[in-house]
């Protein structure tokens, strides 16, 4: 990325991509408009913006318009697979099956019956929505009973369980139980396959099931990027009661809880990771802000003594107890705890956006400014250190320069 031309088409790509993953959702469709506003008419057309708008269109009410964006993207790449798909998962969405379906048999014939995503799809829609029980099977088993299957986890999910469903009406129940395993293993969330193999081979059955707990925090990661803080938390749940040594898992319930305003419940779980792994420093500086933010200080404090006597001169312990004393309004105080932090630990962005903000109340404006400057180096996505940065700039400059 770093040859690429400043500002250029190619550039753009990459930094809206960067900040949908990064859930900076305003970001992303801001830059995305611009670009296709702007796009001249005499380049190369903007073909990833239109697939970029179609995916950032996420309102159901939207759907038909989505439709239109992708379109244009598949006129002019044709051979780009992804834009007929995920138009089919479009039609899905607005319940229009059989386009879905002809999308996804165009793709398979494209590519020679090779586009796994596509294949699951129009296997579960002949099941579920043509109720073609005979055919739905014909394409799913063959895919399915491999060894190792790439695709989503939610559609892998799917198709295994609409087998499951499929082998019971065929009175196949060791094979049904056996897909139904491998589609709570491949998604704990999915009651339906959960209570199904309950039904099939008791509670036994889905407690002797292997899951890969780590793929439902990442899952959780990514869902909380984006706002969806209902479904980040019930994987971060599920993640933990499929394993309660995952403090992490714990540790991210907590934080998603909290964002949902659940405060109780969040320092439940933030103590259930604390238990889990006594070392985890950020579980306590995270449940010290939680109850400074509750104006416990106290309580703050006392959690931040204990992570000392766990991690002796932490640069995150110094970090929480700056955190605290800002939150106090102590901001003198905050800074020096800011600065032992960052003699321990020098590129950790977030104490210095704290140090940047507590020299704000203390009009230290040129201060503020070198201290979120050096958060804005250290990542520049950051939207906090930006909108830090552009405060300082307004208390020196004035507000026009902010």
């Amino acid at each position: 990325m770093g040859s690429l031309e400043p500002g250029g088409i190619n550039a753009n790509t990459c930094k809206v991509v960067e900040q949908m993953v990064k859930g900076q959702k305003v970001e992303a469709t801001t830059l995305t408009n611009s670009t296709l506003e702007n796009a001249s008419s005499a380049g190369p057309p903007p073909v990833a913006f239109y697939y970029l708008k179609a995916v950032q269109l996420t309102d159901p009410r939207d759907a038909i318009t989505a439709i239109g964006y992708v379109r244009s993207a598949q006129e002019l790449q044709p051979q780009w697979m992804r834009a007929f798909s995920f138009e089919a998962e479009l039609q899905m969405r607005i319940q229009k099956f059989s386009n879905a379906a002809n999308l996804y048999t165009k793709i398979l014939n494209a590519t020679n019956n090779r586009h796994t995503v596509s294949q699951i799809s129009l296997g579960v829609i002949e099941y579920r929505n043509f109720n073609r029980i005979e055919r739905a099977y014909n394409i799913l088993q063959p895919l399915l009973s491999q060894p190792k299957v790439e695709a989503p986890t939610e559609i892998l999910s799917r198709g295994y369980l609409a087998l499951a469903e499929i082998s019971t009406r065929y009175r196949k129940s060791e094979e049904a139980l056996a897909y139904c395993k491998k589609s709570y293993a491949t998604d704990p969330t999915n009651a339906q396959a959960r209570d199904l193999c309950v039904a099939l081979g008791g509670k036994g059955a889905v407690a002797n099931t292997n899951v890969d707990v780590r793929s439902y925090i990442t899952q959780g990661d990514q869902f909380f990027r984006e706002g969806q803080l209902e479904a980040a938390t019930s994987y971060y749940q599920t993640a933990y009661q499929l394993d309660t040594t995952s403090a992490i898992a714990a540790m991210k319930a907590g934080k998603s809880l909290w964002a949902l305003s659940m405060s109780q419940e969040a320092i439940t779980w933030i103590n259930r990771a604390i238990k889990a792994d006594p070392k985890l420093i950020e579980a306590y500086v995270t449940l010290s802000e939680y109850y400074a933010l509750k104006y416990d200080f106290i309580s703050a404090n006392k959690i931040l003594e204990k992570a000392n006597s766990v991690s002796p001169n932490s640069f995150e312990v110094y970090y929480g107890l700056a955190n605290v004393q800002y939150l106090q309004k102590n901001y003198s105080h905050a800074i020096n705890y800011g600065q032992k932090a960052l003699k321990l630990y020098q590129a950790d962005t977030k104490t210095h956006i704290l140090m940047a903000k507590a020299y704000l109340k203390l009009q230290e404006y040129n201060k503020a400014y070198a201290s979120a400057n050096s958060a804005v180096e250290l990542d520049s996505n950051d939207r906090e250190a930006q909108v830090t940065l552009a405060s300082a700039l307004a208390g020196i400059q004035g507000v026009s320069s902010g």
